[in-house]
């Protein structure tokens, strides 16, 4: 498990990030992760992203640490980028009732 984790977040994750530029301010959440990952997963995120950078319940940084920065960086969304999100996520609740809870990929 622990190889197949780290290769997919190296190759899936880890670099997509560096080709974007975007990998020093990028924010891992791990959620949903087995609670035990390996030496090698640790070190590899250790490498690419600092500790303050890092949410799992193996790092240091918890959310509730971050609780200012979300909501400071929420405060600087556009207006206009909160209602049009808004707007589609109601119009995909739409559809999802629509198709009785269906699959709706196909739209996304």
């Amino acid at each position: 498990m622990s190889l197949r984790y780290s290769e997919l977040l190296q190759q899936r994750v880890i670099s997509v990030l560096q080709e974007r530029q975007c990998l020093q301010t990028t924010i891992f959440m791990q959620d949903g992760v087995t609670p035990l990952i390996g030496r090698q997963d640790k070190a590899l995120l250790s490498a690419n992203f600092s500790d303050n950078h890092i949410i799992s319940r193996h790092f240091r940084m918890t959310l509730p640490d971050l609780q200012a920065s979300i909501i400071r960086h929420v405060a600087e969304i556009p207006c206009e980028l909160l209602c049009a999100a808004i707007e589609k996520a109601i119009m995909r609740f739409q559809y999802v009732i629509d198709v009785n809870g269906a699959h709706i990929e196909q739209i996304l």
